[in-house]
């Protein structure tokens, strides 16, 4: 009797096991069929063992077909041999007669739907033969990953303006490295689009709880610490926002208000609102319009700085001070 009954859960525990298999394999198949496929961030991030948490891969090549919707073409993400998306290696030291712009910030600084020549910071290079303007942004960073990555990258090369692109993602706690360590490496995409169904569901629970104590102390956080850093190395820091209310709460706080300077901080809401926008993000034609406002708003007066400096008897070429 004992036996039978044994043996009767355990035909029962086989066929839960065979049922729950082909639910699991029913499901990978329809959504291989149905879903695009999400990009595997394993291929251009990596982890990195400092406060940024990630940074992105050492000479990685990537073809990006989108995530929140397939891309007319692909774009080409080229990360140089110093975890940058530039083109060539960056020098330490500013090239004489140089005027050498540090762009921080997190996917749309990166230039997530456009190709590295359709950048902001590309086209700004290419007004000016004058001007060297890096692209030390990274997808998914918030203000405290900028301000890191600000601190390792400033050390390394030197500058002689920041530029930090505000987002209201900025706000927004770290992304999981889950992903990078343990998902990545998943070949299924039930499992993969799983995962990432979640993690929008925690993205738009951020949204829902904008600007709370939590969210305005992450950016207060990240800005000091960016502030303090330019400041130590003499360099002015841009702040250039997308939304307006953003800069409304975060002027009230008082820590930050030294940041804040009338000249050095920029609204391009109109910007974001001018062009649609291509995966989430900046269009080639958002880019080139920020370029254009950026050449007025930002270099010409960095450029008018530089040439009082040199007027007054210092030699040519050599590293100025623009603070």
């Amino acid at each position: 009797m004992e036996y039978s009954v044994f043996n009767s859960r355990w035909k029962k525990a086989v066929l839960w096991i065979v049922w729950i298999g082909f639910l699991l394999f029913t499901g990978e198949i329809i959504v291989r069929w149905t879903c695009p496929p999400l990009p595997r961030m394993s291929e251009y991030i990596m982890p990195v063992n400092d406060q940024r948490g990630y940074a992105l891969k050492p000479n990685a090549h990537y073809l990006f077909w989108g995530l929140h919707g397939t891309l007319p073409e692909p774009v080409h993400y080229q990360i140089n041999g110093q975890g940058l998306r530039e083109d060539g290696l960056v020098l330490t030291e500013i090239p004489e007669n140089r005027l050498r712009i540090a762009t921080l910030g997190d996917s749309e600084v990166f230039g997530w739907s456009v190709n590295s020549t359709q950048t902001f910071q590309h086209l700004l290079e290419k007004m000016d033969d004058r001007l060297e303007v890096i692209n030390m942004g990274a997808p998914g960073y918030n203000a405290e990953n900028v301000a890191w990555q600000g601190e390792i990258m400033l050390e390394k090369y030197a500058c002689h303006a920041v530029l930090y692109w505000v987002n209201p993602n900025d706000f927004f706690r770290s992304k999981s490295l889950v992903s990078l360590r343990v998902f990545q490496s998943f070949r299924s995409a039930l499992v993969f689009q799983s995962y990432f169904f979640f993690e929008r569901l925690k993205e738009n629970r951020e949204k829902r709880t904008r600007y709370s104590l939590v969210q305005v102390e992450r950016m207060k956080t990240g800005l000091l610490q960016l502030s303090n850093i330019c400041d130590s190395k003499k360099i002015p820091l841009f702040l250039a926002f997308s939304k307006p209310r953003d800069y409304d709460v975060l002027i009230k706080i008082p820590e930050l208000k030294r940041a804040f300077k009338p000249e050095s901080v920029l609204f391009i809401d109109s910007i974001m609102k001018m062009h649609p926008r291509v995966d989430g993000h900046l269009s080639a034609a958002g880019h080139g319009e920020l370029a254009s406002f950026l050449y007025r708003e930002m270099a010409m007066p960095l450029f008018s700085k530089m040439e009082s400096i040199k007027t007054a008897s210092q030699p040519a070429g050599s590293i100025h001070s623009v603070q």
